[in-house]
């Protein structure tokens, strides 16, 4: 489940230029139709110069699977 949740976050990312900070990526994921959970999860990766969708993808992971662990 986690991976698709992946897939999800690059739909609202497409077009997006890199390198981003993690505040275009809220933005731009808004402008893109993104739900307040999806932005509000974008808002708590680590507030880094991001250079490509892989590098968010990793910390979108990241921050998945530490919110389900929290849950557990």
């Amino acid at each position: 489940m986690a991976k698709a949740e992946s897939v999800n976050i690059d739909q609202y990312l497409q077009g997006l230029k890199f390198p981003v900070q993690r505040e275009e990526l809220v933005n731009h994921a808004r402008k893109q139709g993104a739900d307040e959970q999806t932005c509000r999860q974008l808002n708590q990766l680590p507030n880094l110069h991001y250079r490509t969708i892989n590098e968010v993808n990793r910390d979108w992971q990241q921050s998945w699977d530490d919110n389900k662990a929290s849950r557990n």
